[in-house]
């Protein structure tokens, strides 16, 4: 019957709302990541760039 399919569909939407949920999660934990090797990475540019300029 149509409130089954209803039903259906709204788990089917839960879930996929649930994933896409993680999926922004992951995004967040590897942009939060790759702040931090960034930042390194200046920190070493810069570093390089003192010793090259004496």
């Amino acid at each position: 019957s149509k409130s089954t399919l209803f039903s259906f569909l709204e788990r089917k939407a839960i879930e996929e709302r649930r994933n896409v949920e993680l999926a922004l999660e992951n995004a967040n934990q590897m942009m939060s990541e790759l702040r931090i090797a960034l930042s390194g990475a200046e920190g070493r540019a810069s570093a390089l760039d003192t010793q090259l300029a004496r």
